[in-house]
């Protein structure tokens, strides 16, 4: 018996655990059901009394969502403030009376929300499901059971009925599912009533702003009432959106859509300018003015685009860059002394405060009240009265500074006064001063006017005698004038007779090259002869009689010309004259006037380089002149030698100038050589110039109109007589230096071109049986007739 008892004891329990097996979630999880009482009221929801499930894909269609595996997914809601999200949100409520007589409440989700869908079932036909859209954007305000701005149906509820299942599907920016259950008899009399009220008390506030400022602004005319009387406008209209009111006027769900941003962001450009013009910006922070005015300008984009799309979430930085800016620069006008600034700081700290509320609330760390949910426009409505303080205050103080003015003002006129009277005294006395003043200078007036007439007859005198002189000195230069023709017919007559005699003397000396005499007078007189065309030339070209016989040559050819008219003075220094590499080019000039241009520069390079150098003639098509489509041909004559001091190198090309160089490497000359340089290039329409430093040697160039043709031109190096010369000076023992130092401190007393009297004090050497003495003496008489003055201060180093 006991065994059979324990058999049916173990069945029972095998059998309730297959029940809790099979059926274990049934009992585990069932949905609350609210009962409603026979006394409602008003009921808010709590998390534990309704089921909610979140919907990332925003997919699911209701059908879906009835489905079994759906429905386990429904689970309690962490919390009725969700923060901001962009998921369907559904929510599942049960509803059962207590009453068996049907009866009518109110379902509200008290907050305003974007997209909200009721679904319930008919009460006619049990099976169907009504659908009702609430929301702003998916709904019709006048099609609505109850028209306010919060989502709310009318439910029939009877206790004789199983209980009611309510879905709601909510789609919107921040997710809050404050729900509430109402009696209709409670939902007229007190909630209506209530929200009426906070929001009479508001708007009561803007109106009265409004008009009690636009007021103002026609009695006083100030442009500042007029920009708050804006800012109003918009914040009322502002507001009106944020509360849902709006829906009274314009019954239209996409106003709020469309509109939304274009209106906030008149509504911070308008902010910006009272807040600029009632601190005063301009003239109490210069420096942020600027940085103000390129905000306001950002906005006044943002204005442009939201006109076309949705710039809320740029918009957000934003007011927090404009409320920053606001605090900031009221905090520092304030500790400046600006005491209207308060009420602009308060106002600030009122509009903030309630944006921030707002924020808090929407992420869950505020409970959901009415004062919450009206913090908002709470804190605009508290913004426009401190705006109404400050700009009170700006009156007073405007008007104190206009007493002040005033008052300055009076105390100056009455100072001027004193002053004008003071004035006038100072001015009676001046005046019967000066007129005895007048008096006594009328007497001397008379006197002086008595001594001018005598002065006027002595100058009259003098006039005729300065005119008798300019006679004379008119005569006088016509008679300079005269003679300085004959000087330069002279000098023309002199120099052209001065050419026949110097060729024959170049011919007759040409042909012998033994004799060291004959070769230093061909030398010398190839040297007169060239000085003597310079001087021509010069003379022609500055009387405007030279004309230019052109012809086309090429570089080649040109240098082909002047080289071997320079190989006499070359071979005299041992020198070396290198051409490099020629571009091919042609240039179209006089080949006789040109040439002697080379041969001027190659003479001067060779005078002031030392011996066994080398002269270098470059030539290149100017870069420059290329890039303007012209063909400019630069000639550059290049020396190693002494070089120009810097504040002769503007002077070099002047007539008969002449550049004092260091002892070791003076030379005498006329000047005219580099003169008839620049004259005969500037006649041919080019420029020419020197580049040198002192000690380095120097670069002369010209440049020249050219063509550039495809011919192919070899570099040219003439063969340069290089003669071996040695000086014998680092030879010398100490006793023949000896012997020598006495002879060359009087030789050096004077110059080559003085021959006699140098070779006069070589006579003491003649036939000296010192071999290195005899040597030296006769290649310093060679040197002398030759002219080569830089191996005659080498012979003189010593």
């Amino acid at each position: 018996m006991t065994q059979h008892k324990f058999s049916i004891k173990l069945s029972l329990i095998a059998g309730l655990l297959l029940v809790l097996y099979t059926n274990g979630f049934s009992f585990y999880k069932t949905d609350p059901v609210i009962v409603l009482p026979k006394n409602l009221g008003k009921i808010k929801l709590t998390p534990d009394q309704f089921l909610w499930l979140e919907d990332k894909s925003n997919q699911l269609s209701f059908k879906e969502v009835l489905k079994e595996t759906n429905q386990q997914r429904f689970g309690q809601i962490p919390t009725l403030n969700l923060g901001f999200n962009s998921s369907t949100h559904w929510v599942k409520i049960r509803l059962k009376s207590n009453l068996l007589k049907a009866r009518e409440v109110v379902l509200e989700l008290s907050n305003l929300t974007q997209q909200v869908t009721f679904f319930y079932r008919s009460q006619e036909k049990k099976t169907a499901w009504v659908t009702t859209n609430t929301g702003l954007l998916n709904s019709e305000f006048k099609k609505r059971d109850i028209q306010r701005p919060y989502s709310a149906i009318i439910l029939n509820i009877s206790g004789n009925d199983p209980p009611m299942d309510i879905y709601l599907r909510l789609k919107t920016t921040s997710i809050q599912v404050p729900i509430h259950i109402y009696s209709t008899q409670h939902f007229r009399n007190y909630v209506v009533i209530e929200q009426g009220m906070y929001h009479f008390l508001i708007y009561g506030i803007l109106i009265s702003m409004l008009i009690y400022n636009l007021f103002l602004f026609f009695v006083i005319r100030d442009r500042l009432y007029l920009i708050y009387v804006v800012m109003m406008v918009m914040n009322i209209i502002l507001t009106l959106i944020s509360s849902g009111y709006y829906l009274y006027l314009l019954p239209y769900t996409h106003f709020f859509k469309t509109y939304n941003d274009t209106i906030l962001v008149v509504s911070m450009i308008a902010q910006l300018f009272f807040g600029v013009t009632l601190l005063d910006i301009k003239r109490n922070v210069p420096s942020f003015y600027k940085v103000l005015l390129v905000l306001i300008g950002i906005n006044g984009i943002f204005l442009g685009l939201s006109l076309f799309s949705n710039v809320l979430k740029y918009l957000v930085p934003s007011m927090f860059i404009n409320a920053f800016l606001g605090i900031t620069l009221s905090l520092f006008l304030y500790r400046r002394g600006l005491k209207m600034v308060r009420y602009y700081l308060v106002a600030a700290v009122f509009t903030i405060a309630g944006f921030f509320i707002n924020i808090f609330h929407i992420m869950g760390f505020l409970p959901t009240t009415a004062i919450i949910h009206q913090a908002p426009s709470l804190g605009v409505a508290l913004e426009a009265i401190f705006f109404s303080f400050a700009l009170a205050d700006k009156i007073n103080l405007m008007r104190k500074e206009r007493y002040q003015a005033q008052k300055a003002l009076l105390e100056s006129t009455q100072k001027n006064e004193q002053l004008v009277t003071q004035q006038n005294e100072i001015l009676a006395k001046k005046v019967e001063e000066k007129t005895e003043e007048l008096r006594h200078a009328n007497e001397m007036l008379i006197a002086s006017n008595d001594y001018l007439q005598n002065s006027q007859e002595e100058i009259a005198a003098q006039r005729d005698d300065i005119r008798e002189k300019n006679v004379a000195l008119e005569a006088n230069q016509q008679k300079i004038l005269r003679l300085n023709q004959f000087k330069q017919q002279m000098m023309g007559m002199i120099v052209h007779d001065l050419k026949n005699p110097l060729n024959s003397i170049i011919g007759l000396s040409e042909g012998n090259q033994d004799d060291s005499y004959v070769v230093a007078i061909n030398h010398s007189g190839k040297r007169m002869h060239h000085l003597v065309m310079n001087i021509l030339d010069i003379q022609k070209i500055e009387d405007s009689q030279l004309s230019l016989r052109k012809e086309t040559i090429s570089l080649a050819s040109l240098m082909e010309v002047a080289l071997p008219q320079i190989s006499f003075v070359t071979q005299e220094n041992n020198q070396s004259i290198v051409v490099e590499h020629l571009p091919s080019a042609t240039l179209d000039v006089d080949i006789n006037l040109l040439s002697r241009v080379m041969v001027n520069l190659l003479t001067n390079a060779a005078k002031y380089s030392q011996q066994n150098e080398k002269i270098r003639i470059a030539a290149e098509i100017a870069e420059e002149d290329l890039k303007k489509g012209e063909n400019r041909c630069k000639v550059s004559v290049i020396d190693h030698g002494a070089g120009i001091a810097p504040e002769f190198l503007d002077k070099v090309f002047d007539k008969f100038a002449q550049v004092k160089e260091a002892k070791a490497y003076r030379h005498n000359s006329t000047g005219l050589g580099l003169t008839f340089c620049k004259l005969v290039i500037e006649a041919h329409g080019g420029k020419i110039g020197v580049i040198s430093e002192l000690g380095k040697g120097s670069n002369f160039w010209f440049e020249l109109p050219c063509e550039v043709t495809s011919e192919s031109i070899t570099t040219i190096t003439p063969q340069a007589l290089q003669p071996e010369q040695q000086v014998l000076n680092d030879r010398f023992t100490s006793d023949e230096i000896e012997t020598l130092r006495p002879i060359v401190d009087q030789v050096k007393t004077y110059e080559i071109f003085e021959t006699g009297k140098i070779i006069k004090l070589l006579a003491s050497l003649e036939n000296h049986p010192n071999p290195n003495l005899a040597e030296w003496r006769n290649t310093l008489e060679s040197t002398l007739l030759t002219g080569n003055q830089a191996l005659f201060d080498q012979l003189l180093d010593i």
